[in-house]
């Protein structure tokens, strides 16, 4: 009995310290979080005091000044961590990057510190500017609970998984432990536990309260921006300023005072960031030469700054030079909410994620492809009732949201036009591309490339500029000399002569037209993005039944090399009934035309109208109309003991034909513009008459923007965008049903000749059944005269004269070539004026032959 009263007593004494301990660690730890809590407490308030104004207006302000400016705005004891400091390399007596205006003392903190490598960490009551690795911001862990927000979403569509994919997307991405990093993220019941520095804590606190203040369905369909990234009122100033016109025209200014000089005239914060200019290799002080006028702001600042591989950022209240892949950093994109809830019919169904596909795989497909996470890039992109959360760029935000608009718009519409292409282009880009359409004469003999686009940008008024760094690159010299004389043609046609020679295009970006590379022309980011309506049209009866087989048809005849299927920049996505095409403006003009033509012809025929012509044509400029009739009519044609090029100009001076000649392309085949030539005929047509003048040579002809175009034969094969886009109705082909388009199309694939096909089967020509009794062709104009031909002989049962005369000379050249041995390279021509063959080198060229054929009028 005694023994089990000592036990006891023993028992309860043990239960006694056991209590008192367990009291006095309570105690303790409600003391602990008593002064995190109110810890915590004073670095909000100290956070809160960052977000005072400060005016900076002293030009130069060192480092160690720097304290007591955020001291007098902010009244926080602001320390400098010397060993901090010193790890960076920096001393307190090094300038800062100055910027004149009014900013929160936070933002001027991030600009004048991040140039440096620095950084700043907010304890209580105190600042401390230090390196960014020895932040205690940027390296202390700490866990907190969420309880996360549950207002209008619907029941069950979105769970703590879904909250937690949400938050390591956005927040930091690259610094959760699922990919390397030391943050932890776990969902539970209502919550999620997370684990992150201080200044990832701030952000999702942000987050989870802005997305917990969106409804669904939303009160409009505005998008709604998502702290911390919202855009305070200097940075909303800023963004109106990029919009003013300005103009930049300076010669050797170094960069530091041009920023600077901007930013005064637009009256915004603009700076460079030294530190990353400097790992690009770009000095402050890089001389800059440039002549923009009448552009935006941010048009000008884009042309300016990409040829030295720079852009901008607009952040901490002012515009930020620096680097592209800076600009892409996670840490500087926006994260913006876009309602969707009509484009997936919410409410009516409540989608889940999976619903979100379509939208979602259409945006990332269109929308600067290269730039999601899911290639490598920065981009994000996340569904939430009806929201879809993205993290970009600035300039992609607003590609998406014209994007979302533009397909609300195409779907409210139900009534014709039934092709509703919809561009997105500044005024002043309509107006360069209103300028390449209108005729203008000029006329360049060897003039310098520079000189040449400065007289043009003159006479038209118009800013053009040349990529200088993509010309660079091209080893192109922007001297280089160029030559155009043509009597009319519209700009387009012009530019596109005077620049093939040197292997060089142009292309309207950032409200200029710029002459640069095809290569950077037909880069992803110069891409233009369209919405096309085709509902009407998707009708089995009329041949297209489904977007499928219509996107098949487009990809196949429009540019069939530049889709993204086959490694091209271009795109083309279906929208519940639209079709979402990325392209170039070249590009977008094919196929407006190529939807027009089967509203007109085909829509039409099919609700029982019966259209002329037989043969449609899509792709073609003004003037190519005209030409191809003269092509087609028949001329009497002497030419005995000629120079070849004298001969073709003359022919084509005595038809008005401007004739132009592809230097480069005929360099590299048997082209001897001196071979002499004779040839009689009569009644030929020109295109026959040319055909039998070249062939021999390697050499042929297109019809190019409504000039005729001499080129090799492989040039022309090969440049399947320059050939005529036609489609032929076979109606009266197909009555009584005894064969199909598809039968008649293989007919005429086998009828046209071996060498035609071959080029179909090789992808050099496009042929489509599409849709309907219509067959869609783009080839080269002598397949087209084939096939017009070989459909000729199958309505009438007889064999078309020109096709007779084709076989005809077939056989002949076929026989000359046999007979012509040795081959006679080169004449020259004596004083009499005489032909004597030289046996020489293929490509060498007298030079009074030369002469003579720089000037045919003198000749007898």
């Amino acid at each position: 009995m005694r023994l089990w009263s000592l036990f006891l007593i023993v028992a309860l004494l043990w239960a006694a310290a056991i209590g008192l301990l367990h009291w006095r660690q309570t105690s303790f730890d409600a003391a602990r979080r008593a002064d995190e809590f109110e810890r915590q407490r004073r670095i909000e308030a100290a956070h809160a005091a960052l977000d005072r104004p400060i005016e900076l207006t002293d030009r130069w302000l060192a480092l160690y000044e720097l304290p007591e400016a955020i001291h007098r705005a902010t009244g926080l004891e602001v320390e400098l961590d010397a060993k901090g400091l010193e790890a960076e390399g920096v001393k307190p007596q090094t300038p800062l990057t100055w910027v004149r205006g009014r900013f929160s003392a936070r933002s001027a903190l991030e600009m004048l510190l991040v140039p440096l490598g620095l950084g700043y960490d907010v304890e209580e009551r105190r600042v401390v500017i230090a390196g960014l690795n020895s932040l205690r911001d940027q390296n202390e862990l700490r866990a907190v609970v969420y309880p996360l927000p549950q207002p209008d979403f619907a029941a069950g569509a979105v769970t703590s998984d879904d909250w937690q994919e949400m938050v390591t997307t956005i927040v930091q991405p690259e610094s959760w432990d699922d990919v390397g990093g030391g943050a932890h993220c776990e969902a539970v019941p209502g919550g999620l536990v997370i684990v992150q520095t201080e200044h990832a804590h701030r952000q999702i606190r942000q987050l989870l309260m802005t997305l917990g203040s969106l409804r669904s369905p939303p009160e409009s369909y505005a998008s709604v921006p998502i702290a911390p990234f919202l855009k305070s009122p200097s940075e909303q100033r800023i963004m109106a300023a990029l919009a003013e016109p300005t103009q930049i025209v300076v010669a050797h200014m170094p960069l530091s005072q041009l920023i600077d000089q901007l930013a005064r005239r637009h009256g915004i914060p603009m700076l460079l960031h030294s530190q990353k200019l400097h790992e690009a290799g770009v000095s402050t002080d890089t001389l800059v030469t440039v002549s923009l006028t009448d552009i935006s702001l941010t048009a000008a600042l884009r042309r300016m700054l990409d040829e030295f591989e720079l852009t901008y950022v607009v952040e901490h209240e002012a515009l930020i030079v620096t680097t592209p892949e800076d600009a892409e950093s996670p840490d500087k994109m926006l994260l913006v909410a876009h309602p969707v809830h009509d484009l997936i019919d919410w409410p009516v169904d409540p989608a889940p994620l999976g619903d979100y596909d379509p939208l979602i795989d259409l945006i990332t497909t269109s929308v600067a492809p290269e730039s999601w996470v899911d290639v490598g890039g920065p981009g994000s992109i996340e569904a939430l009732d009806g929201w879809l959360l993205l993290s970009q760029t600035h300039e992609v935000h607003a590609q998406i949201e014209s994007l979302l608009a533009n397909l609300r718009r195409a779907l409210a519409y139900q009534s014709h036009p039934l092709a509703l292409g919809i561009a997105e282009e500044s005024p002043r880009a309509k107006q360069l591309q209103a300028a390449l359409a209108r005729e203008i004469h000029f006329s360049f003999i060897d003039e310098p490339l520079n000189k040449a686009v400065a007289k043009l940008a003159h006479q038209l008024g118009l800013p053009i500029v040349l990529a200088a760094r993509e010309l660079e690159e091209a080893g192109v010299r922007t001297d280089a000399p160029v030559t155009c004389n043509l009597a009319s043609a519209p700009l387009e046609t012009r530019l596109r002569l005077l620049l093939d020679p040197l292997g060089l295009t142009h292309a309207v970006r950032d409200e200029v037209l710029l002459i640069t590379t095809p290569e950077d022309a037909e880069s992803p980011h110069n891409m233009l993005i369209r919405v096309y309506d085709v509902r009407p049209m998707l009708d089995r009866d009329l041949g297209i039944a489904d977007p499928d087989s219509l996107i098949d048809s487009l990809t196949t005849l429009i540019t069939p090399e530049a889709w993204s299927d086959v490694g091209g920049p271009a795109s083309i996505k279906e929208f519940r009934g639209l079709l979402v095409i990325c392209h170039t403006h070249d590009g977008h003009r094919d196929t407006e035309r190529l939807i027009a033509a089967l509203e007109e012809h085909c829509l039409d025929m099919g609700r029982g109208r019966m259209l002329e012509p037989w043969v449609v044509d899509i792709r073609g400029a003004a003037g190519d109309a005209r030409l191809e009739k003269v092509l087609c009519e028949a001329v009497d044609v002497d030419i005995c003991g000629e120079p070849l090029e004298w001969a073709l100009c003359r022919l084509a001076d005595k038809l008005g034909v401007q004739l132009v000649f592809d230097r480069p392309a005929l360099d590299s085949v048997r082209y001897w513009p001196t071979r002499i030539v004779t040839h009689s005929s009569r009644g030929e047509t020109l295109a026959r008459t040319l055909q039998q003048l070249l062939e021999p040579s390697s050499a042929s002809f297109v019809v190019r923007d409504g000039v005729l175009l001499i080129t090799s034969t492989d040039r022309r094969d090969y440049a399947l965008e320059l050939f005529p886009l036609r489609m032929y109705r076979l109606t009266d082909l197909l009555r009584g049903g005894t064969q199909t388009l598809e039968q008649v199309a293989e007919k005429l694939v086998a009828g046209v000749g071996p060498d035609v096909a071959s080029n179909i089967q090789d992808g050099i020509c496009a042929i489509k059944e599409f849709p309907s009794d219509w067959l869609a062709v783009s080839a080269d104009r002598v397949t087209h005269e084939r096939i017009a031909d070989y459909l000729t002989e199958l309505r009438t049962g007889k064999t078309p004269r020109r096709e007779l005369e084709r076989r005809a000379w077939a056989i002949e050249l076929e026989r000359l070539q046999l007979d012509l041995e040795p081959p006679i390279h080169a004449v020259d021509i004596d004083e009499r004026g005489n032909a004597i063959p030289v046996d020489s080198d293929p490509f060498w060229v007298p030079n009074n032959a030369a002469r003579l054929l720089s000037e045919p009028e003198q000749q007898p």
